[in-house]
């Protein structure tokens, strides 16, 4: 992703690189320790991305469009949700089908 200029002191946008497809994740500081991010990319491939080990009280996630597998055979998009808390997110291999994704992704930051 390409860091795009701030709109915002609390907020900042990134672009997906023109390689992997179009699209943003833009995230803003609703609050101390309360994070909104909203994603909307369209895939040009199947992608496979890992994400970072996390520690935070409350992650609530819902993908409105697409959808996408973790490592484990959890899915979500299509009905699934992600809702994780009380501790560490552990890092994890994700995929993400060719296509769009618009995903909203709240979270409460230690």
């Amino acid at each position: 992703m390409n860091n795009l200029q701030n709109p915002e002191p609390d907020e900042f946008i990134d672009q997906v690189s023109s390689w992997e497809g179009k699209g943003y994740e833009r995230e803003i500081e609703v609050h101390p320790n309360l994070r909104l991010s909203i994603y909307d990319i369209e895939f040009y491939y199947d992608s496979l991305g890992k994400s970072c080990e996390s520690d935070h009280p409350v992650q609530f996630q819902v993908l409105l469009v697409g959808k996408g597998f973790d490592e484990f055979g959890g899915q979500i998009g299509e009905g699934y949700t992600l809702i994780s808390g009380s501790g560490v997110q552990r890092a994890m291999f994700l995929k993400s089908p060719k296509g769009r994704q618009v995903d909203i992704n709240i979270r409460l930051v230690a």
